[in-house]
Formats: C-alpha cells, sequence, structure tokens
C-alpha cells in the first residue's frame, strides 16, 4: 500500500469514528433532553388540569360531521380528542375504553361526551379518594356541571346535585354514581 492509500485509509477510519462518537454523543443528548422533557410534561399537565376543566367549561361540542367506524377509527380519534380534557393523576379509564362493543359509528360529540363522561367518573373517584386534601380536584369537580357532555343534556342536574353533595362533604351520592353508572358499558353515556 503507498503512503496516499494508508492516509486516505487512515482519515476514513478517523471519519467514520467521529461520526460514530457524534452519533452517540447526539443520542444521549437526546435521551436526557426527552427525560428532562418528560419531566416537565408531567408537571405541567400537573398545572394545567384545573386550567383544561375551565376551558371545557366554555367549550363547544364537537361539530364534525365525520362519522369514525369500527373501534380502530373510534380509537385513534379518541387518543385525538383525548388531550383537551383533564384526567386526575393516576386516572384516565376512557384511554382503555373497549371501543369494540359500540355499534355503527360516532362523530365527535359522541366521542367528546364518552371521554368526559369517563374523565368526570376518574375525578368523582378522585375526589372520593382524597376530599378537600386537593384543592385542583375540588375545583376540577366544580366545574364538571357545566362541562359540554352535561351542559346541555337532562343529565347535567344529577351532575349538580352529586358535586354539590360532595363539595359540602357529603360523599354518598357520588359514591353511589361511581359504584353504579361509572361502568365500562359502551350503552351508558349521559344524557342516554
Amino acid at each position: 500500500m503507498g503512503t496516499s492509500t494508508r492516509k486516505t485509509t487512515s482519515l476514513r477510519l478517523l471519519a467514520t469514528l467521529l461520526g460514530v462518537a457524534l452519533v452517540a454523543a447526539l443520542m444521549l443528548i437526546t435521551l436526557a433532553a426527552s427525560e428532562n422533557a418528560g419531566a416537565q410534561e408531567d408537571e405541567l399537565s400537573t398545572q394545567t388540569r384545573s386550567q383544561k376543566s375551565a376551558l371545557l367549561t366554555t367549550a363547544l361540542r364537537g361539530t364534525s360531521p365525520r362519522v369514525y367506524v369500527g373501534a380502530a377509527q373510534m380509537r385513534g380519534r379518541a387518543r385525538y380528542r383525548i388531550a383537551s380534557v383533564p384526567f386526575p393523576p393516576g386516572r384516565n379509564s376512557a384511554s382503555g375504553y373497549t371501543w369494540e362493543g359500540i355499534e355503527g359509528g360516532l362523530v365527535d360529540a359522541d366521542i367528546d361526551d364518552l371521554i368526559q363522561y369517563r374523565a368526570s367518573c376518574d375525578w368523582l373517584r378522585h375526589f372520593i379518594d382524597t376530599g378537600d386534601s386537593d384543592e385542583e380536584a375540588r375545583a376540577v369537580v366544580s366545574h364538571l356541571p357545566a362541562w359540554p357532555v352535561f351542559r346541555d343534556s337532562p343529565f347535567g342536574a344529577v351532575i349538580r346535585t352529586i358535586v354539590d353533595s360532595a363539595l359540602a362533604g357529603d360523599l354518598g351520592p357520588a359514591r353511589r354514581h361511581v359504584e353504579t353508572v361509572c361502568v365500562d358499558r359502551p350503552d351508558l353515556k349521559a344524557g342516554a
């Protein structure tokens, strides 16, 4: 091998090693950034639950005429729609909902109703568990009757009574509601 061939081979080897080192460094930086972003995201979601709930009190129901048919389409759309609904820490019964039990199709308003209803059940469960010790839960539970799923529904008055009782310290109606109505049945929707 000539001198120029050895230099070229050495330069290629050096470039490859530098490239591998650069990729490894970028991977470490990305990993550290994603862990930090996850911590920030957890902190942000904790800070904004009551804010999301307050925003829901003035939100309009979904108006898209598109019909989502089949469990995969409904689940996919729900994943997108769920971002606007607050859930208590460690609870999100809507994310594991069994969409396979629903026949026909759903529009955004139906999916929103189901997600909000499931979130309301999760918040009532959380409030029963934490009571007055969780100010955020108290704030979100106080907003429930004004969420779109209840606001224009005959079931809104029922939720208002349950919430008012719970906020006054009487958790009996909330417990009965959670134990009898907050179940994983596709035919149970607010207003139905």
